[in-house]
């Protein structure tokens, strides 16, 4: 009968599963890096999304004006307003400076029922951070394709475009949304450089 070998304990130690002290601090450090470079991206990403959400649901607006002008072959009003944009205050809504106002309205010119209200947004929608500013108050887009400045009152047609600024001041963004003596609707990145498609030059010739 073969005899037992002796059991002969190794002098190495078996490896530890978790972390030592020093590991532990050297990946903390590395996270700790990581979020402070990436904390400021997120925020500045996510200041561009809520200005260029803003920009992009006026212009929406302002194309459904134009559309619902045609189609009811009435005159359509776009008006940057202090008002709640809702079907309630329809009649009542003023138009309002772009640096002033809190919403828009999408209505039918002169309108003085609920059903000639056709469209709303609020911008605190959009972030409280959000500010507007610009020299589209009141717009009218006609059955025949024009489009007037109600600003002062009486529709008059205008020779410069008419801006609304979409500003989030802490992160040096702004997008604008704009419409063209002729009728055409756009919105631009004031920081994309001049001649790109997002560009507001040569487009809009002082910028936005």
């Amino acid at each position: 009968m073969k005899a037992r070998r002796p059991f002969i304990r190794s002098g190495l130690r078996c490896a530890s599963a978790g972390f030592t002290l020093l590991e532990l601090m050297f990946t903390v450090t590395i996270l700790g890096a990581l979020i402070v470079i990436a904390v400021p991206t997120f925020e500045q990403m996510m200041a561009s999304r809520q200005a260029t959400s803003a920009a992009q649901s006026l212009a929406a607006s302002l194309r459904k004006a134009q559309a619902e002008a045609t189609r009811l072959n009435r005159n359509v009003e776009v008006l940057m307003t202090s008002s709640n944009p809702t079907s309630a205050n329809v009649a009542s809504a003023a138009p309002t400076a772009p640096s002033a106002a809190t919403a828009w309205m999408v209505r039918v010119q002169d309108a003085t029922s609920a059903d000639e209200f056709l469209a709303g947004e609020s911008r605190e929608r959009f972030g409280a951070a959000i500010t507007t500013a610009g020299n589209l108050q009141s717009v009218v887009f006609t059955p025949m394709g024009r489009v007037l400045d109600l600003s002062g009152g009486a529709p008059v047609m205008f020779a410069t475009p008419r801006i609304v600024q979409f500003n989030h001041a802490a992160q040096s963004i702004r997008f604008c949304t704009y419409v063209t003596p002729g009728g055409s609707i756009r919105v631009c990145d004031s920081a994309a450089a001049a001649g790109t498609n997002s560009a507001c030059q040569p487009r809009l010739p002082t910028g936005c």
